[in-house]
């Protein structure tokens, strides 16, 4: 499934706990202070079969930012590991992801079957703005788990890649479903690359009626579609009055040290900068902005 299998493989020699996994059927990795079983064969994604669990430095703000009676959505899901954070900082709150590349649906799948996480779905789409039932999925190499409905954002990663016609969804629709029964939706990420500003126009009703915080993954512009499409996600977020806040970590990414209001935008790309740093944004309704202790993230 995973193109990881060789490296996987290979990997066993130096890391022999994986030969207990495969043995036993499931690995374990930790995140804060709950334990989770990762279903273990040679397709496992490597992060999780080398125990790596990334930006860690999410927690603390999940922590602050929901509570048990929280719905949160994840747009582009791919391989659970924010499912996980969401669940070990709020057991108790609502999980919804949404993820175009199916064999990333399939692991999230059995992630939510092996942990018996209740009111945790998994939704095989890519978001869009609303009316959209189709979309393409771009893949760049077979069996990678990065993907993209976007390729005009860097057409030269996806120019041999593999084109796959997906089911596509707004969030505003998703909402409406009465398989999920969903009467307000508290916070959303957005992880999809580059096309982050289709996902935001079709939240449009939810970001009106419901006011959720937003956290988006934004890379710095590196071309003029970069570039526009970030001047109209800053246009859509004016007018929908959310404030614009750059999450600020610390050098070993595993804690924020603050909030950082974002006056200039758009950013561009420098050669050599550390973008890991600066490319993930929380967009905070106005109205709740003076609310939040953004200090004590």
């Amino acid at each position: 499934m995973f193109y990881y299998k060789w490296k996987w493989i290979f990997d066993v020699v130096k890391k022999p706990y994986r030969i207990r996994d495969l043995n036993r059927g499931y690995g374990i990795v930790k995140i804060l202070s709950e334990n989770f079983y990762v279903p273990v064969n040679t397709d496992t994604p490597v992060p999780y079969a080398d125990r790596i669990i990334s930006e860690i430095w999410m927690e603390s703000l999940l922590c602050s930012l929901l509570d048990s009676k929280s719905l949160f959505i994840d747009v582009g899901a791919h391989i659970g590991q924010t499912m996980l954070k969401v669940k070990a900082s709020q057991p108790l709150c609502r999980y919804i992801g949404i993820e175009p590349q199916k064999e990333c649906i399939e692991f999230l799948e059995k992630l939510i079957k092996i942990n018996n996480l209740e009111n945790y779905h998994s939704v095989w789409a890519a978001a869009a703005p609303g009316g959209q039932t189709i979309s393409n999925l771009y893949i760049p190499r077979p069996g990678a788990t990065s993907s993209t409905t976007a390729p005009e954002f860097k057409p030269h990663k996806y120019l041999h890649s593999e084109s796959r016609a997906v089911p596509a969804l707004s969030i505003d629709e998703l909402k409406k479903s009465e398989k999920f029964d969903i009467n307000e939706i508290n916070m959303i990420k957005i992880d999809v690359e580059r096309n982050e500003l289709s996902v935001l126009q079709g939240c449009d009703n939810v970001m009106e009626t419901d006011r959720p915080y937003i956290l988006l993954e934004i890379l710095p512009s590196e071309n003029d579609t970069m570039f526009n499409s970030q001047v109209e996600i800053r246009k859509l977020m004016d007018s929908k009055k959310y404030k614009m806040y750059r999450v600020i970590k610390n050098i070993n990414l595993d804690r924020v040290e603050a909030l950082e209001i974002v006056e200039k935008w758009p950013l561009i790309y420098q050669p050599g900068s550390r973008t890991r740093y600066d490319r993930d944004y929380l967009f905070i309704p106005e109205e709740n902005a003076g609310r939040l202790d953004i200090q004590g993230i």
